[in-house]
């Protein structure tokens, strides 16, 4: 019988759920108590200040999540029942996140990648850090409908032309724990101020000091993606496993989303990662499969995630 121990000195079976937790957020628990410690001192900067300069003519507006940017918007642009909102994505793939769908939900219908006579808004997702491309961006102005940036996994990207995500839309909608390392909040950028009611004070100041602290380090923070990512690729490719999207410039991937060069039983690989504490999924509509690749990604995590693949795929 197999032990519970890799011969690299790592857990690779499931015991007792006693493992640690890597998540598709980069925050840990010594950035919660600094967040903590921030929230309640004297710190007075306005974060949506900084997003402002990184987007003229554009304002911010404080949420608690990615999800509420996005029932803002909507509801400024008065979506509602009997219309749908059209769906693109960098890849095309028919993957959306629910976060998304069940907003859209809630208020009207949505279609995957097509215009139709009920159609209200586009929505653009900027998938995991990698941007939606902006010549397709400059067809899709051409039907005359506001246009979204989903840009919660996208925070630090940029165009090609070097423009930062976010700047073609009408609107955008960004998400703080997928870039940063903070456990709540987000924001919403538009043509003039969205009211924001279910937002307490105390979420906007969160909101306000984590951008002060974080918002200037977006580029060093693409940058630490980028080469994390590159170094869990090269860790990996000996296992038949490569990244899904080539890395081009101005993208700033927050997870590693990759193919296995043979067949390999995603759902049942995603049963056992979260079994062993790794926060992940199948990028249903096409044989690939994220998990955590960010900033916080050490490489200790690397081989961890090395010698847990390994087995897996070694026992199947």
């Amino acid at each position: 019988m197999k032990g519970h121990v890799s011969d690299e000195g790592f857990v690779v079976r499931p015991i007792a759920h006693n493992h640690p937790a890597f998540l598709l957020i980069p925050v840990t628990a010594g950035d919660m108590a600094s967040n903590a410690a921030r929230l309640t001192s004297n710190v007075t900067d306005n974060g949506c200040s900084l997003v402002e300069q990184r987007y003229p003519g554009k304002v911010c507006t404080p949420t608690t999540s990615g999800r509420h940017a996005l029932e803002l918007v909507l509801g400024d642009i008065g979506v509602q029942r009997g219309d749908n909102v059209a769906i693109y994505t960098t890849t095309g793939n028919h993957y959306v996140s629910g976060c998304v769908t069940q907003t859209i939900e809630s208020r009207a219908d949505w279609i995957r990648e097509g215009i139709d006579s009920n159609t209200r808004a586009i929505l653009v997702n900027h998938e995991f850090g990698y941007p939606f491309d902006i010549e397709r961006l400059r067809v899709l102005r051409h039907y005359g409908l506001p246009i979204i940036e989903d840009c919660a996994y996208s925070m630090g990207c940029h165009y090609e032309d070097g423009e930062p995500v976010g700047s073609f839309g009408d609107y955008a909608i960004f998400s703080l724990p997928k870039y940063l390392p903070v456990q709540v909040g987000g924001f919403a950028l538009s043509a003039q101020p969205l009211l924001s009611e279910a937002t307490s004070n105390n979420d906007r100041r969160y909101v306000e000091v984590a951008l002060a602290t974080y918002y200037p380090q977006l580029e060093s923070i693409a940058k630490s993606r980028c080469e994390n990512h590159l170094a869990l690729a090269e860790r990996l490719q000996g296992l038949g496993i490569r990244p899904l999207m080539k890395l081009k410039q101005g993208a700033a991937p927050g997870v590693f989303l990759f193919q296995y060069e043979g067949p390999l039983d995603y759902p049942a690989l995603k049963d056992y990662l979260w079994a062993m504490g790794v926060q992940c999924s199948v990028f249903y509509g096409k044989e690939a499969f994220f998990l955590p690749c960010h900033q916080a990604s050490s490489r200790a995590y690397m081989n961890m995630i090395h010698a847990l693949l390994k087995a897996f795929i070694d026992a199947n």
